[in-house]
């Protein structure tokens, strides 16, 4: 029992024990008030045992919880089977002590729990403030206003230091975070810049090849021109040399002339004239 704990029991037994009803009983009970003499001279005769019977009634009989009730119990039964005798009274106080033991263990237990969960409030209350010197521990420890103030300020300091460094965390997180995303859009717009100039390439090869295709149709449809001119010109030289020869017979019967790059005349041997 620490002083803690004292007062919360003893409130709570004074509130359940001192009552009007209580003190009034406790007065009539002995006799006191209203006066009655016969109340305790009936206290001191002798009382006839109570001894159940396991017949009495026609439900099944409850368990026993305490020693009272088992002694009950077990000389009720001891009765109806007619075994009273040294194995009875052996088995009566084995059972009392079982039953004194389990009430006892029970009450151990609850307060355990109540010191556990008393012990766990107590130590979220406050915060050690560190006033004792772990170097002069022997030595009586004298806890001065100034001393208090500085170590308050000193824990409101590591506080404040502790918050600052979550901030900075924080923070440092948040900026993280941008730098990713800045890293993300920068990597997203390399590679639309990317495709964009892939396209463009693509683009510029197609026409290209467009330009190219539209060349050697140029370059074909010229030739082709070239080769009917040609032809159209030999037509004409064949239907005017044909012309010649109904119109001027001794004209066309010389010998066909011929010249060089140069304009100059070539005269052909008589075995090629012809």
């Amino acid at each position: 029992m620490i002083k803690r704990l004292f007062w919360r029991l003893f409130r709570s037994a004074w509130d359940l024990a001192v009552t009007v009803k209580n003190v009034k009983s406790g007065f009539e009970k002995t006799g006191i008030f209203p006066l009655d003499p016969t109340k305790t001279i009936s206290q001191l005769a002798k009382k006839e045992p109570l001894v159940l019977s396991i017949s009495d009634s026609n439900s099944a009989p409850k368990t026993p919880m305490t020693c009272r009730s088992f002694r009950n119990q077990t000389k009720a039964a001891a009765q109806e089977l007619r075994m009273a005798g040294p194995v009875i009274q052996a088995l009566v106080r084995a059972g009392e002590k079982l039953a004194f033991t389990n009430d006892l263990l029970r009450h151990n237990v609850h307060m355990l729990h109540g010191a556990l969960r008393d012990e766990k409030t107590r130590r979220k209350r406050g915060k050690h403030m560190g006033l004792f010197d772990k170097e002069k521990i022997k030595y009586a420890q004298f806890f001065s206003p100034a001393k208090i103030a500085a170590i308050r300020q000193e824990n409101a300091e590591k506080q404040a230091e502790k918050e600052s460094q979550k901030a900075d965390a924080i923070s440092a997180k948040m900026q993280r975070q941008i730098n990713r995303e800045l890293k993300a859009q920068e990597a997203a717009d390399h590679k639309a810049k990317r495709q964009r100039e892939q396209a463009a390439r693509h683009a510029a090869r197609e026409k290209e090849k467009e330009d190219r295709r539209l060349a050697r149709e140029a370059v074909k449809k010229a030739k082709e021109d070239l080769a009917k001119q040609k032809q159209t010109r030999k037509a004409l030289k064949r239907q005017k040399r044909l012309h010649t020869a109904i119109d001027d017979p001794e004209e066309a019967a010389q010998p066909k002339r011929r010249c060089d790059r140069l304009g100059r005349n070539i005269l052909l041997p008589k075995r090629y004239q012809n």
